[in-house]
């Protein structure tokens, strides 16, 4: 049997919401995250910021470049219509897992131009349906309080958290859950959950543990507000 693990968690925001004075940003601070880094992805016409964990990351996610966010070669990925969830009724979570083993679903080779050469991201082909979240390997495949080139940084210690330990995620009422979703799950990956009959009804809570052993956090990245708050 495949063992899968949590590598990150994207979400799509507003390109001014990802900064410093962005709603996002500023709340995610505010809640005690500090940013890891950042970067822009040539080729996808995205651009991101990290807030990284012990066993995984949160990532928000916007386009900044829409042409190369609209090229036919990667247009399978659906990079513009997801960031455009709010107007297309899609999903706008991206949920990447680490293994060492072939996915036990369907996928399809992802590849644009920042990728090193050779290397492409197995994309679950049931995220096709942009309903279902972008199911994903990670091209990583250690936790980042592993990694060995200082990019994990201090990680999340100053809020005194350690690691993501669950995801909670919504699908609107009639969206069935497709294959990898469906495989995550049964994994312990992910909780499903069902919402309204709305296209607007996606949400994934993150639940955060405490370096203390003190009772976890939880984040809302639908609404992005604290839930313990």
């Amino acid at each position: 049997m495949t063992s899968l693990e949590l590598d990150h968690v994207f979400v799509f925001v507003e390109p001014d919401h990802g900064r410093p004075g962005g709603r996002v940003y500023d709340e995610l601070v505010a809640g005690g995250l500090v940013e890891t880094y950042r970067r822009r992805h040539e080729g996808q016409g995205t651009a991101n910021v990290c807030f990284v964990f012990d066993n995984a990351f949160l990532e928000l996610l916007w386009v900044v470049d829409v042409q190369e966010a609209r090229a036919p070669d990667i247009g399978r990925a659906g990079i513009e219509r997801r960031a455009d969830w709010r107007f297309l009724g899609g999903s706008p979570y991206g949920i990447a897992v680490r293994t060492e083993d072939d996915l036990p679903f369907e996928t399809w080779p992802y590849r644009f131009e920042g990728l090193p050469d050779g290397l492409h991201m197995p994309v679950a082909t049931a995220s096709d349906d942009l309903a279902q979240p972008f199911i994903f390997r990670s091209l990583r495949n250690r936790r980042p309080d592993r990694w060995d080139n200082g990019a994990a940084g201090e990680r999340q210690r100053a809020a005194g958290l350690a690691e993501i330990t669950a995801l909670d995620l919504t699908l609107p009422k009639g969206v069935e859950p497709g294959e990898a979703l469906s495989v995550l799950a049964d994994a312990g990956l992910v909780r499903l959950h069902v919402g309204p009959p709305d296209a607007l009804a996606h949400r994934m809570v993150l639940t955060l543990s405490r370096n203390d052993g003190g009772t976890p956090r939880r984040l809302d990245i639908a609404g992005f507000h604290w839930l313990d708050d």
